[in-house]
């Protein structure tokens, strides 16, 4: 078997262009993926053709790219307009004759996007993705290097096969030497590069504020959120643990915010009963609000917490995930905590907007003798009048909640939250809404409990007796509705979560005091003592089971890797098109905040004309999206006949 070097040499680079196209995908607009394919598809026949651009043209059209970068970049937008531009000008480097020279900036210009991309992704599949390349890229510059070196025009079965096992030493041996880098290295306490970037998500479990009458629909998302480990003779029932992360203090008649809170130092509650210790591994952003358990005593981690007169914890800089910290916690089990407040701090708690007075008599038709009697009351209510908790078709609009009370008598657990904190408001009993999880899942393989991101629930607190007490008032809801069914898909998802765990905890783990104490048991390790000669000092001592246990690791990665589903190269049509229609608004002035949902972000719009036709647009889309109804034919050309509509508004 023999072959050719042309054909070998595009077959690789091309072959190269998998790396960035996977990364990048879910990260650049599809606008950037037309020009690029417009560029790179006539390379291929050019290559064909054995012709190429001249050079001054292709350096013309780089210095205009690199033009727009300067014209348009901000510190918002840094990372992915720099990402843009080195992936247009790679784009331009395979129009080009190339040489040597050029097989290596094509290849550099791929790495660089890698490393541009790890600020998106922090999960091990993306370390797969990252290791694998540089074997890849590795193999081609040994390659380009051998043929233009050795004025090879083909290339044996014999050749090939002598390369692939020479130049696989010296991976083994780059392998090592990273492994003696990571922990030889010095460790920083915090990031070198801080640049606040959090990976967009189109659906979260956290939001920093509750808007009812939005969405008729909910779309739950499995990504995990927290991983945690108990210490050890504590494990916790997984359907018991409630994780705060947010208070909402402060409701509009239709929206629930949380207004600025007092700091004060770090706390330490008065402890009932022995403390327990729980290490959390934080793995998305929470807009830096730290969860928790609810008997919470306790913070420490290794960045400068914020700690709030609520309870409220986050941190007092943009962090970059995943992040470690642990909690310091008395056993949980009763609703009550917290020590009673003075009555100055819970004034805010009593704030009630304007509402209508069918709210108000039913409010006072549930008010009791006192006030435990009038929260056993508005519970009851829930269950004798055959509420129902829902993710669809939810009450929309401005009187969302008078719906939901009162005609609809169905919603989600934000529903129920903010209309018990209301009525209890009304009956002169503090209460608050608390943002956050409910439930885990426990990994037995790896000791730990998982929560996802439909997890996410919100409940009450309410201040009764002089202390907070917890409400839960969802009816209906079951942590067993979380639970997957068990079987052979989700024994495979928990062991690859268990990888996921073990890389960010290696990752996380290995502080400065973790690499001081390997210096120690290494010293001690390789000191001579003075009554033992030299020659009985045994260096080999363990090598076998070295090598083994590395051979076992590298095993271990393939065959995750095989059983991890890539991120697919192309999204459908439909959320194509959503991704233009907010690339529209954007245009416009009008750009979609973290979290924010279509209907808000349409909201915002003070041209008639645009809102309409914006509006036309998520209706079509949002029927079909949330309802899980095929998006045929038809309904894609409806909405490119909507999105044209849009664009050819002045």
């Amino acid at each position: 078997m023999s072959f050719k070097r042309k054909t070998l040499e595009i077959s690789i680079l091309y072959g190269s262009l998998l790396f960035p196209l996977s990364v990048l995908f879910n990260i650049l607009a599809r606008e950037i993926y037309l020009v690029f394919f417009f560029l790179l598809i006539p390379s291929l026949l050019f290559e064909k053709k054995n012709w190429h651009p001249p050079r001054f043209l292709i350096n013309l059209l780089g210095l205009s790219f690199i033009l727009i970068f300067f014209l348009t970049v901000s510190l918002t937008n840094f990372l992915e307009k720099a990402l843009e531009t080195l992936f247009l000008l790679l784009s331009l480097k395979f129009l080009e004759n190339k040489t040597l020279r050029d097989y290596l900036q094509i290849y550099l210009l791929e790495f660089l996007i890698l490393c541009g991309a790890s600020f998106y992704y922090a999960e091990l599949s993306f370390f797969l993705i990252l290791a694998l390349s540089f074997i890849y890229f590795g193999y081609a510059l040994f390659l380009h290097l051998y043929m233009e070196e050795g004025e090879v025009s083909i290339l044996t079965g014999e050749e090939i096969k002598a390369i692939i096992f020479s130049f696989g030493a010296l991976l083994f041996l780059s392998f090592i030497l990273s492994i003696v880098f990571f922990l030889g290295l010095p460790r920083l306490q915090v990031p070198l590069f801080t640049l606040g970037i959090e990976k967009e998500r189109a659906k979260t479990g956290f939001t920093d504020k509750i808007r009812l009458g939005s969405f008729s629909e909910i779309q739950e998302s499995s990504a995990p959120v927290l991983r945690i480990i108990f210490e050890k003779n504590y494990k916790p029932d997984p359907k018991e643990l409630y994780f705060k992360v947010i208070a909402f203090d402060y409701f509009d008649g239709r929206t629930w915010k949380r207004t600025v809170s007092k700091e004060e130092e770090n706390p330490l509650r008065a402890q009932k009963g022995p403390a327990k210790k729980a290490t959390f591994y934080l793995l998305s952003g929470q807009q830096d609000y730290l969860p928790f358990l609810e008997r919470k005593l306790y913070i420490k981690a290794s960045f400068t917490l914020r700690h709030y007169q609520d309870g409220i914890v986050k941190s007092a800089e943009p962090l970059n995930y995943p992040v470690k910290y642990e909690l310091y916690f008395t056993e949980t089990g009763s609703e009550v905590f917290y020590k009673q407040e003075p009555e100055a701090f819970l004034v805010k708690y009593l704030q009630v907007p304007e509402v209508s007075e069918n709210i108000k008599k039913l409010a006072e038709k549930l008010k009791g003798k006192n006030d435990r009697e009038t929260l056993e009351n508005i519970l009851n209510y829930f269950k004798k009048e055959g509420f129902q908790y829902s993710l669809s078709s939810l009450p929309l609009g401005e009187k969302a909640l008078e719906n939901f009370l009162f005609k609809v008598k169905r919603g989600n657990c934000e529903y129920f939250a903010g209309a018990t904190a209301l009525l209890l408001r009304l009956n002169g009993i503090p209460s608050r809404v608390i943002g956050g999880y409910r439930g885990a899942i426990y990994n037995p393989q790896g000791g730990y409990y998982l929560v996802e991101e439909r997890f996410a629930h919100s409940w009450v607190e309410a201040y009764l007796q002089g202390s907070w007490v917890r409400i839960d008032p969802t009816p209906g809801f079951s942590y067993e509705m979380l639970i997957r069914k068990k079987g052979i898909l989700e024994t495979l998802r928990l062991y690859y979560d268990l990888l996921n765990h073990y890389y960010t905890k290696l990752i996380l783990d290995y502080n400065y005091q973790k690499q001081k104490k390997f210096y120690e048991i290494l010293r001690e390790k390789l000191t001579l003592k003075e009554e033992k000669p030299f020659r009985d000092f045994n260096f080999k001592s363990g090598l076998k089971e070295k090598k083994l246990l590395a051979i076992a690791f590298l095993i271990l990665l393939g065959l995750f890797f095989f059983l991890k589903y890539g991120r697919t190269l192309f999204e459908p049509k439909e959320k194509r098109l959503l991704r233009a229609f907010f690339k529209e608004l954007k245009k416009r002035g009008y750009v979609k905040r973290e979290n924010e949902g279509i209907f808000e972000l349409i909201e915002k719009l003070r041209d008639e004309a645009l809102k309409n036709r914006a509006l036309k647009f998520a209706k079509i889309y949002s029927e079909y999206y949330y309802k899980d109804k095929p998006f045929d034919k038809m309904v894609i050309s409806e909405l490119k006949r909507c999105l044209k509509e849009l664009r050819n508004l002045s």
